[in-house]
C-alpha cells in the first residue's frame, strides 16, 4: 500500500552545478503527511512555504491514523498544531514570511 509522505525537494538556488535533495519531512505519529498543492513559495493562498523556504505548512496523520492534524515544519522540526477541540486540522496555506497559517479545524464535539 502506497502512503504518501510530505517530502522537500530543494536545489541551490545560485549554483546550476549543486545537485538537488530530497528530505523526508516524517510526520506526526501516522502513516503520512502532505503539503498543500499550488501557489509556490509565499505567492498565496494555497502556499505550502514561506517565501524563504524555510517553513513549511502542512498536515500529517497521528498515531493510529485515526486524525489529521495540521503542522508546520521549521529547522527540521515538525510542530503540531492541534485543533479547535475536535480530532482533526488541515494547513492549506503560510504567510510569505512564515508567522500565519491558512486552515480549518473541527470543533468539539464534530465527528
Amino acid at each position: 500500500m502506497y502512503l504518501p509522505r510530505a517530502l522537500l525537494f530543494a536545489a541551490a538556488a545560485l549554483s546550476l552545478h549543486a545537485a538537488p535533495t530530497l528530505t523526508d519531512l516524517g510526520t506526526l505519529g501516522g502513516p503520512y503527511s502532505s503539503l498543500p498543492y499550488g501557489g509556490g513559495m509565499g505567492s498565496g493562498s494555497n502556499s505550502a512555504a514561506s517565501y524563504s523556504g524555510s517553513v513549511l505548512a502542512g498536515y500529517s496523520s497521528l498515531a493510529g491514523n485515526n486524525a489529521n492534524h495540521a503542522f508546520i515544519y521549521s529547522g527540521g522540526l515538525m510542530t503540531d498544531l492541534g485543533t479547535l477541540g475536535g480530532n482533526h486540522s488541515n494547513a492549506y496555506g503560510i504567510s510569505a514570511n512564515g508567522s500565519v497559517v491558512i486552515g480549518s479545524s473541527s470543533l468539539a464535539g464534530d465527528t
